[in-house]
C-alpha cells in the first residue's frame, strides 16, 4: 500500500515491503529477546538464594546428586558457558540499542 500510493513500480513496492517486514520483526524479536533476558535475570535472583537454602539441607537439586541421575559436569565449566553466554546476550542488546 506505501509503494503504490508513493508511485513505486512493482519491484520496488516488493523491495520496501521486504525490507518493512525485517525491520518490523527484527524489532519485535528484539523486544522480546531483552524482555526474556531481563525476566531470566529476575528469576535466577530468586531462585538462587531458596536453592542455596535446600542444597544445603539436603533437599532439592542436591538429591539428584546422591541418586546418581545427574551427570557430574565441572562446576567450572558451567561457570564458564554461563558467564560466555552473558556476554554473547548483553553485546547482542546493547548493540541493538546503539544501532537502531
Amino acid at each position: 500500500m506505501i509503494g503504490t500510493a508513493l508511485g513505486f513500480s512493482d519491484w520496488g513496492t516488493v523491495a520496501l515491503a521486504v525490507a518493512l517486514a525485517f525491520l518490523f520483526g527484527y524489532s519485535l524479536t528484539s523486544l522480546f529477546w531483552g524482555a526474556l533476558s531481563f525476566a531470566l535475570v529476575v528469576a535466577g535472583a530468586v531462585a538462587w538464594p531458596v536453592n542455596r537454602w535446600l542444597i544445603t539441607r539436603g533437599r532439592g537439586h542436591a538429591v539428584l546428586h546422591d541418586s546418581g541421575h545427574h551427570p557430574d559436569v565441572p562446576i567450572r565449566l558451567v561457570v564458564v558457558v554461563v558467564v560466555a553466554m552473558a556476554i554473547f546476550g548483553t553485546t547482542v542488546l546493547v548493540v541493538d540499542t546503539v544501532s537502531g
